[in-house]
């Protein structure tokens, strides 16, 4: 099963869900790649080009080649792609932050390599690999801490636009002014936007309920996401979760 990206061609190796207890180990140079999804838990990654935190919603490319030392204090969660370079490979580890919302892609992939449906895995690879090496607009430095905190804690029920507006040390309202101006939409409906958006993967991954679906997509409570999502789709969460078309 080969896989070609814009850097590389891969062959898939395998995909593993991971849970480790705290840690601290010394990962000798392979042969293969490695991708990273970290559900939760947070580590420290050295090697003999520097040092960088991961933390949870961030994906991992760890090349081949290239030996690590892995510290991690807490209880982690991680699902894992190792893949057989065919040529040269990227040299260099690449994290990506704030991509929480690939999540469904990665337990889904999980899923389907288990049920030996290695074409699918295929599909959801070039998709995943399509989200990370998509160009990230430059933000405003003045509201960059915020829009990093609603792309990173966008499940949390309890965020708030004041939150994001407080960790830039600055007003509600110039917050709201400053990020409209940047990208066309208040970043309260950013907000909605991302929460939705990870509510119709869950719901498309088949694996679970409208209730839970709400939870783990930041909506405290269920009846307004029903309401809310049937508001914007046009549809109820259930119809939209039954829908033949999808996946």
């Amino acid at each position: 099963m080969e896989y070609t990206t814009s850097d590389c061609a891969y062959k898939l190796l395998g995909v593993y869900h991971i849970h480790r207890k705290p840690r601290n180990v010394h990962n000798p140079a392979r042969d293969f790649v490695g991708i990273g999804f970290r559900i939760q838990g947070n580590s420290t990654f050295s090697y003999a080009g520097g040092s960088f935190h991961a933390g949870s919603g961030s994906t991992l490319f760890l090349p081949a080649g290239t030996a690590f030392q892995n510290r991690h204090d807490t209880d982690e969660e991680l699902v894992i792609v190792h893949l057989q370079p065919l040529g040269h490979s990227p040299e260099d580890f690449r994290l990506y932050e704030n991509t929480a919302s690939l999540e469904p892609l990665f337990r889904k992939l999980y899923t389907l390599w288990e049920e030996g449906r290695h074409n699918r895995c295929m599909a959801l690879l070039y998709e995943l690999f399509d989200a990370l090496e998509a160009p990230q607009s430059s933000v405003p430095q003045v509201i960059a801490p915020g829009v990093a905190l609603l792309k990173q804690s966008f499940r949390d029920p309890k965020l708030t636009v004041a939150q994001a507006a407080k960790s830039c040390f600055v007003s509600e309202v110039y917050f709201r002014r400053i990020y409209h101006q940047h990208f066309g939409t208040s970043p309260l409906q950013a907000l909605l936007s991302m929460r939705f958006d990870y509510a119709t993967q869950l719901l498309r991954s088949g694996y679970y309920t409208v209730e839970q679906v709400a939870k783990q997509s930041g909506f405290s409570d269920v009846k307004y996401f029903r309401t809310a999502f049937t508001k914007h789709f046009g549809c109820t969460p259930t119809q939209y979760k039954t829908r033949k078309e999808l996946p």
